[in-house]
């Protein structure tokens, strides 16, 4: 039993790191002495800011290095090397998707002696051809957003914009829309969460995104990326759910819509009568068990939770019961487009005087009808 539950546990593994490699970004560069000279055997380390999680290796004969695979998020990239002084620089961000080109410049000295590097410039992305754009988690949680649905903040990128979001069907979706990228069909686009397939392949639409404040960022290629994204070539959309780090971080909110706040229509005598109260909560952090387990660089969490409620009285529609002869089958008075009609059973006799026998009539429906109808 034992045996079959850790082979599950090393399926499951392998299926979450490949998923995790569809959203990884990489970082590479190369380590060089004030010459310009190329620096061999150079060994160079990338640490989580939020996390202290770390990865090393060591620079080849040609003095360049790549780490690939790597989580989007902030990072401190070191390098040491023998009559060097330590290389550091902090404020790293990595994006979804992104190969980052950083480039050491070292300086003779000691060991001992640091060189800090803070912050980073404007990265040009020259290891690939990919077009990309990344909306921040900044953009994803202050920009207005109706119904808080992130995905709709993709045509914030050039090229693409939001078209209808009916399907073949004439059904709407509520949180799905087609978007189309430099002039691409719809349900061109691929739509991912962490690494893993968020499309509706019925409709070819986005499915539901985590709440924008669940989200830590999300990337779209509209032109050249990778192969490894395939049934679609219009787009690919990259959402990226946040985790925890070493500190405790967390929030609260609540979004308020009606006739207090609600602006009047132009054309209305009064504002509308809807009442939306979307809230909830999120937080993160290490694993923490007192006097068992402390999961402190080690083992972290993230958890949230958003809940809608949704009231609203439409004053704009009306619609008309039967009346009491149509109740008895009599459909003489109908004052709708079956007044010309002809009425006809299932075998195509024609009922007379366009009244239907009260005995052909469904019990059943008759009880819902008195029941429910006025």
């Amino acid at each position: 039993m034992l045996k079959q539950i850790a082979f599950g546990l090393f399926l499951v593994s392998l299926a979450v790191t490949g998923a995790f490699a569809q959203e990884a970004g990489q970082i590479v560069g190369s380590v060089r002495d004030q010459s310009g000279a190329l620096i061999p055997g150079a060994t160079v380390t990338i640490t989580e800011a939020g996390t202290t999680l770390f990865r090393s290796m060591t620079t080849g004969s040609n003095g360049e290095f790549v780490f690939p695979n790597l989580r989007p998020t902030s990072y401190i990239v070191s390098a040491e090397a023998p009559s060097f002084r330590l290389f550091r620089q902090t404020g790293v961000t990595l994006l979804a998707n992104q190969s980052l080109t950083i480039n050491i410049g070292m300086e003779v000295g000691a060991v001992t002696e640091t060189v800090n590097v803070a912050g980073q410039a404007l990265q040009v992305d020259t290891s690939t051809s990919t077009l990309a754009e990344v909306v921040d988690e900044a953009r994803i949680v202050e920009l207005p957003l109706n119904g808080r649905d992130a995905a709709k903040l993709s045509t914030l990128v050039a090229g693409t914009i939001m078209i209808s979001t009916s399907t073949e069907t004439g059904k709407g979706i509520p949180g799905n829309f087609y978007l189309s990228a430099n002039g691409s069909g719809t349900g061109q686009v691929s739509y991912r969460l962490d690494g893993n397939t968020n499309t509706d392949f019925y409709f070819q639409l986005n499915q539901e995104f985590p709440f924008p404040d669940a989200l830590q960022e999300f990337s779209i290629q509209t032109s050249n990326f990778s192969s490894q994204y395939g049934n679609n070539a219009g787009a690919v959309v990259n959402a990226v759910t946040k985790s925890g780090t070493n500190e405790v971080h967390g929030g609260a909110f609540e979004f308020v819509r009606n006739r207090e706040f609600n602006a009047r229509d132009f054309f209305a005598p009064t504002p509308d009568f809807l009442k939306r109260n979307q809230f909830g909560a999120y937080i993160g952090g290490p694993v923490y068990i007192p006097k068992l387990y402390n999961g402190k660089n080690r083992t972290f969490f993230f958890a949230g939770w958003q809940g809608t409620r949704l009231r609203n009285v439409n004053t704009a529609k009306s619609a008309n019961g039967p009346t009491v002869d149509e109740k008895d089958g009599n459909f003489n008075t109908c004052g709708s487009p079956c007044t010309n009609a002809t009425l006809k059973d299932a075998s195509g006799s024609i009922f007379p005087n366009k009244t239907v026998p009260v005995s052909l009539f469904d019990p059943v429906a008759v009880s819902f009808a008195n029941r429910l109808l006025p």
